[in-house]
């Protein structure tokens, strides 16, 4: 009897951990993660961008193709962190150079001065949502060049992050609205995207969720250049990877690809519409 018993419990306690074990491999497995942005007072990040971008215009019933190449490093530093995990960033571009080809010209831009070496703030909220942009030094190039075009290379899309903890297979979508001086006027853009974890990978020396997104992009615009009204309207899809490491709060690289058709309407001096699409690729990896 006692002998029967130490058998029927000894299967129970089996059960009981085989059942343990298998619970802990799927929590393994499905481990959950609560994503946030991370950093120490004067910690220094560097990062290199490379991008391509495809651009055809038509123009007078002639089809103009424009192709740019640029390759940029930058530094980032810490300059506070708030209590509610709000970070406050320094950028500076540190060199860039650009390959511009076109019918009309083919040339190459290094390190154009009033641009390299300027800094500027970034304050960003803990999830990776933009909170504000501000000039540190005076940027006295014009142009697409100036401020906006430095805002759009320093600011490099790192992924805004859930507000809830996210395991392996799971999504969340954002809405990205931005604006941005350019051609003595106002563009807007709104990016619609939707995140999904895909993996857990080893990535540069770091540990790293990857994460995997797709969505769309609007924009709209208008100006005003040499007694001239331009409006600018288009859209189109954008998708890419991103690799973050939740231990150290870090977006270490990642890829996006985007394409854009636009209407651009001119009126004044001279009236006529004409259509534009664009093809961009970009590259972002963290230096040591």
């Amino acid at each position: 009897m006692f002998t029967a018993n130490f058998k029927k419990h000894g299967l129970s306690m089996q059960l009981v951990v085989l059942l343990v074990l298998a619970i802990s491999a799927l929590a393994i497995a499905s481990g959950k993660y609560m994503l946030t942005y991370k950093g120490k007072k004067g910690q220094v990040l560097h990062y290199k961008t490379v991008m391509s971008i495809e651009q055809n215009q038509e123009r007078m019933g002639q089809e103009v193709t424009s192709n740019i190449n640029a390759e940029t490093y930058m530094t980032s530093e810490v300059e506070e962190v708030a209590e509610n995990g709000q970070l406050t960033f320094i950028y500076k571009l540190d060199s860039m150079r650009t390959k511009i080809k076109n019918m009309m010209m083919d040339s190459t831009i290094v390190n154009p001065e009033g641009i390299v070496g300027k800094r500027m703030r970034l304050v960003i909220a803990a999830n990776g949502k933009r909170v504000k942009t501000e000039d540190v030094d005076t940027i006295k190039v014009s142009g697409p060049m100036g401020r906006s075009g430095l805002r759009q290379m320093l600011n490099f899309r790192q992924p805004q992050l859930p507000a809830n903890e996210v395991g392996i297979g799971d999504t969340w979508t954002t809405t990205r609205p931005d604006t941005n001086d350019a051609m003595g006027g106002k563009m807007f853009s709104t990016a619609n995207v939707t995140y999904r974890v895909t993996g857990e990978v080893d990535t540069l020396g770091y540990k790293c969720l990857r994460l995997s997104y797709s969505g769309d992009v609007t924009v709209t615009g208008k100006g005003s250049q040499r007694g001239m009204n331009f409006f600018i309207e288009g859209d189109g899809p954008t998708e890419g990877t991103a690799y973050f490491a939740p231990k150290d709060g870090l977006y270490v690289t990642g890829t996006s690809s985007a394409e854009m058709d636009m209407t651009i309407a001119i009126t004044g001096q001279m009236e006529m519409t004409m259509p534009m699409s664009s093809y961009v690729q970009t590259t972002t990896v963290l230096v040591k």
